[in-house]
């Protein structure tokens, strides 16, 4: 048993803190390496995903060690899209169950397992019937755990006959993820066919406890397991893989970019020279006179991703209408979206460029 996982008795009875604390046992982490299988070429064979609960529930029996806040290159600028994927993953999966472990927003319920059938794909817990409102937060995309009541019941007494100052606690039960939901019952994946019980107890009463809500990281890990769908090359056998020019999400990580990926810049936005001009007829579409440090910092995009963080009325609003103007402009075929926190915004810009129906403006963000 891994030292972390070793409880001591008198904690088990506080729900929260004996059921979300520590990390889970010891198992092969598979290494990065092993998981792209030198993804550096373009005929590389990179493993297929799994489906998003099996992806998240195979962390269960994963000792994170200490993994600190991924830095821009990841180590290695240079790497392939589906190396610096497989460590985003990584991070994110460690993240999730961090969030689901620690989290002091636990629910422990009370529920009926309706036992297990050949050939079911998901397994069904029914809940009592409680606040149905429409504020109720949805219970879709969190683990849970689960585990026989009347087992987990005998094993706390016979704990504390024993005086142990250390229980196992998740060995009780098992972790399952949800994918679905109804007023009285909850649907979670993978079907559960058997929970650790004993012979002289009642499996079909269980103790659930429900973690926190996990849309942020399934939105994240459903978006690289398209990305990495898409870029498979139909027909050419399982794993083969074709350069997908990740450009926008290797900016994002501090990775190198090839000089093609910046032609999409020029595209949209023209060249330097030819921005000025449009930047000028901008200014007087709005006007307003942007400053040299304002102006250079539209003038100066060259990069897919570009981040600009400035304080309170600093023109931020203004700086990227005048971006829609210019690429409304130079590029009518493309559709440019502008998007903002204040309808105030959204309403003074949504006619001031002669752009017609090509550009939907809906107003600014600060970065």
């Amino acid at each position: 048993m891994h030292w972390n996982k070793r409880r001591r008795v008198s904690s088990v009875c506080s729900p929260v803190s004996a059921l979300f604390r520590g990390t889970v046992s010891s198992s092969s982490l598979v290494s990065v390496d092993e998981f792209v299988h030198s993804s550096s070429s373009s005929s590389a064979c990179f493993p297929s995903l799994p489906q998003t609960p099996y992806w998240f529930l195979s962390g269960a029996d994963v000792d994170f060690q200490s993994i600190f806040a991924l830095r821009p290159g990841l180590g290695l600028p240079s790497q392939s899209d589906f190396a610096a994927i497989a460590i985003v993953l990584e991070s994110l999966l460690f993240k999730a169950w961090e969030t689901t472990r620690l989290s002091p927003d636990a629910r422990l319920r009370a529920c009926n397992l309706k036992p297990y059938e050949s050939g079911e794909e998901v397994s069904k817990i029914f809940i009592p019937c409680s606040d149905s409102g429409s504020t109720k937060p949805s219970a879709k995309y969190r683990l849970v755990w689960i585990a026989s009541m009347g087992y987990l019941r005998s094993r706390l007494e016979m704990a504390h006959r024993q005086q142990m100052q250390s229980f196992d606690v998740e060995s009780c039960g098992v972790w399952a993820f949800i994918v679905g939901e109804g007023r009285d019952f909850l649907t979670v994946l993978p079907p559960i066919r058997d929970l650790p019980t004993s012979d002289n107890v009642e499996s079909g009463r269980v103790v659930l406890l429900q973690g926190p809500d996990l849309h942020r990281y399934v939105q994240i890990y459903e978006s690289l397991y398209a990305s990495e769908r898409r870029n498979r090359v139909a027909g050419a056998g399982d794993g083969a893989i074709v350069p997908c020019g990740m450009a926008l999400f290797r900016v994002w990580l501090g990775l190198d970019v090839s000089e093609t990926d910046f032609d999409i810049v020029v595209s949209l936005l023209g060249s330097r020279i030819s921005r000025i001009a449009w930047l000028d007829c901008a200014e007087l579409a709005l006007g307003v006179q942007f400053s040299e440090f304002q102006r250079s910092c539209i003038l100066e995009i060259h990069s897919p991703v570009t981040h600009w963080s400035f304080v309170a009325g600093a023109g931020e609003t203004q700086m990227l209408l005048a971006l829609v103007y210019i690429c409304a402009n130079h590029s009518p075929s493309a559709l440019t979206l502008h998007t903002c926190g204040c309808s105030r915004s959204g309403k003074r810009s949504c006619f001031p460029f002669g752009v017609e129906e090509r550009s939907e403006v809906g107003g600014a963000g600060g970065e």
